[in-house]
Formats: structure tokens, C-alpha cells, sequence
């Protein structure tokens, strides 16, 4: 999808379509490619293994689903998610960004998430039996590199694997919290910047 085919900001009236099958979706400027929600509807919903989602220099705002645990601005139930310089702001139900069921992989670089209710979380499935350090084995993975997270009530809650590294967190109510038996692996800046707990981890049997 090309940005010259269609005016911003795109303000949804109903939910956008189910992806079924693979999509690029990018744009010369994230400042002017907008997607909003009308804090109504949400937007990017993913559901098969084989399919991969890329998105990159837009911004997504005031999406909306029910169900705190499915990412209203991008959901992925077994499939691929790459998310390069997008911004992620004024969520403020719910969850922005979401991955559930093994098989789902959301990869975010470079990208932002401010003042909303909830930024990332991984939910359900993709555990091996047997725990190991070896990253690949968890095949439910969010991956996160350069990103800012700034005035949002969490940023990332998980149970399920979350790679963080060269990332800034900034003003949020909780920056990292964490449940379950999987891999995380941290490499973070301004967790101490954070209003209220940095980090906090519930040990799940």
C-alpha cells in the first residue's frame, strides 16, 4: 500500500478486515501517515502462520478493542509481524501491540509508544517443554530494538518471550513487567526514569 493513494489521517469506521494474506504497508513520512482509531476500532489483526505483515513510517492512534489482551492496533495469532518506525500513541484502552499461540513473531525497531494504556504484551502458547536459553525455542517472540516507550501506564507486560535491547523508557508507570516461565533478555536505558516500579516479576508454576 502506498501513502500517495490515500489522504491522512485514514479515521476508521469499523474495524479493519482480517489479513489474509501478506501485506506491506509503508509511507515516506510517519508524521503524516496516520491511522486512527476513533477509539472505536482497531486495526491490524493477523492470524495464520504463513503470513507476514510489514509495516513501517506510519503512526497508529486511538484504536480500540474490547478485550484488553488483543492488541487493538496489531495482533498476531500465528503469523509474522516487522514493525520498523512506527508510532503507537493514545491507546487508551486495553493493549496497543499483542502476539498469542506459538507460532507468532512480532519483530519492532526503531519505533515509538506514548501515553497509552498498555504497549506491548505477549500472551499464551509457545513454550517448550523443556526450558532452555536458547531464544528460538520460545516460538511465541517479541523482539525490540531502538524503540522509546514515554508516558504510557505499562510498557511491556509479558508471558510469553520478550528480547529487549537498546530501548528507552521514560515517564511510564511500569516500565517491564513480567509472568511465566520464558526468556527475557534486557538491555534497557531509563528504567530508573519510570513513576512508580521499574521492573516487576510474578514467578507463574
Amino acid at each position: 500500500v502506498s501513502q500517495s493513494r490515500y489522504t491522512t489521517p485514514i479515521i476508521l469506521t469499523s474495524n479493519l478486515p482480517l489479513i489474509t494474506q501478506n501485506v506491506t504497508i509503508t509511507s515516506a513520512n510517519r508524521a503524516t501517515s496516520i491511522i486512527d482509531g476513533n477509539a472505536l476500532h482497531s486495526a491490524f489483526d493477523m492470524r495464520g502462520a504463513a503470513l507476514t505483515l510489514n509495516l513501517s513510517n506510519v503512526t497508529i492512534q486511538n484504536t480500540f478493542a474490547a478485550d484488553w489482551q488483543k492488541g487493538s492496533a496489531l495482533w498476531v495469532v500465528r503469523g509474522t509481524a516487522n514493525v520498523s518506525n512506527v508510532h503507537f500513541k493514545n491507546i487508551a484502552q486495553g493493549t496497543a501491540v499483542t502476539t498469542k499461540e506459538g507460532g507468532s513473531y512480532i519483530n519492532i525497531s526503531a519505533s515509538l509508544f506514548t501515553n497509552n494504556n498498555q504497549g506491548v504484551f505477549s500472551n499464551y502458547g509457545g513454550t517448550p517443554s523443556v526450558t532452555t536459553a536458547t531464544d528460538t525455542q520460545y516460538d511465541n517472540r517479541i523482539t525490540i530494538t531502538g524503540t522509546i516507550f514515554s508516558n504510557n501506564s505499562t510498557a511491556i507486560y509479558g508471558e510469553r518471550t520478550v528480547l529487549v535491547d537498546n530501548s528507552t523508557f521514560n515517564s511510564n508507570g511500569y516500565a517491564f513487567r513480567m509472568q511465566g516461565i520464558n526468556n527475557v533478555d534486557l538491555s534497557l536505558r531509563g528504567l530508573l526514569e519510570n513513576l512508580d516500579n521499574g521492573m516487576t516479576w510474578y514467578k507463574r508454576d
